[in-house]
């Protein structure tokens, strides 16, 4: 858990919610995350299609965000 808590401190990135902290609860590791203040990806998604501009930058978002992610082996 150490370990993990060491590469998310570490892990920054704008379309990723702050790592406030972590603990083991009932044998199950949890993170504790700041609020988002945002609308949810089900929400930005809505019920038809989305404008290729749109839908690109939210593709590109959630693939920086997975990018950083796998720098610091998470």
């Amino acid at each position: 858990m150490d370990a993990l808590r060491k590469k998310l401190a570490v892990l920054y990135h704008a379309s990723l919610p702050t790592v406030l902290g972590s603990a083991v609860v009932d044998g199950r590791a949890v993170l504790v995350l700041q609020a988002y203040r945002g609308r949810r990806l089900t929400e930005t998604l809505g019920t038809s299609p989305m404008e290729a501009p749109a839908a690109i930058d939210v593709v590109r978002a959630a693939g920086a965000a997975l990018v950083k992610a796998h720098r610091v082996g998470i």
